[in-house]
C-alpha cells in the first residue's frame, strides 16, 4: 500500500513539474507580438501564461491591444477576445501592478487598426 502511495505521489509531482516547465517555455518562446486570439484573465498569478502590465501611455507599451467583441475577428497581433472560461482560451494573462514583474506591457486602444506591436 505504501508503495502505491509513493508511486501516485511521484506521478503527480512529475505532472506538476512538466506543466510548470511547459508554461515557462511558452513565456520564453512567445513574443508579445505573437499574442492574439482568445484570452482568459487568470486571477491566480502562478497559473497565467503571461504576466501583463497595463500602461497609461501607448508609447511605453510593448503591444497595443484592441478588445474585440467577436472571437472570429481576433486574428492578428494585439486583437484580443476575452472569455470567462480558461478552457476556451488560447492564452491566459494575469495583470500585475509592478511593471518589473511583467512579461510585457500593453495599452488598450479604441481602434483596431492601431492594435499590434509598438516596437
Amino acid at each position: 500500500m505504501n508503495h502505491i502511495k509513493k508511486t501516485i505521489f511521484l506521478a503527480l509531482f512529475l505532472t506538476i513539474v512538466t506543466l510548470a516547465s511547459t508554461q515557462a517555455q511558452t513565456r520564453l518562446t512567445t513574443s508579445p507580438c505573437e499574442i492574439w486570439g482568445v484570452i482568459y484573465v487568470q486571477p491566480i498569478k502562478q497559473r497565467a501564461t503571461f504576466l501583463v502590465y497595463v500602461e497609461k501611455d501607448e508609447f511605453l507599451a510593448d503591444v497595443r491591444v484592441f478588445k474585440e467583441d467577436n472571437k472570429l475577428n481576433a486574428n492578428k497581433a494585439g486583437i484580443w477576445y476575452f472569455v470567462n472560461n480558461e478552457g476556451f482560451s488560447d492564452f491566459s494573462i494575469h495583470f500585475v501592478e509592478d511593471k518589473a514583474l511583467a512579461d510585457f506591457s500593453i495599452y488598450y486602444t479604441e481602434n483596431e487598426f492601431f492594435a499590434g506591436c509598438v516596437r
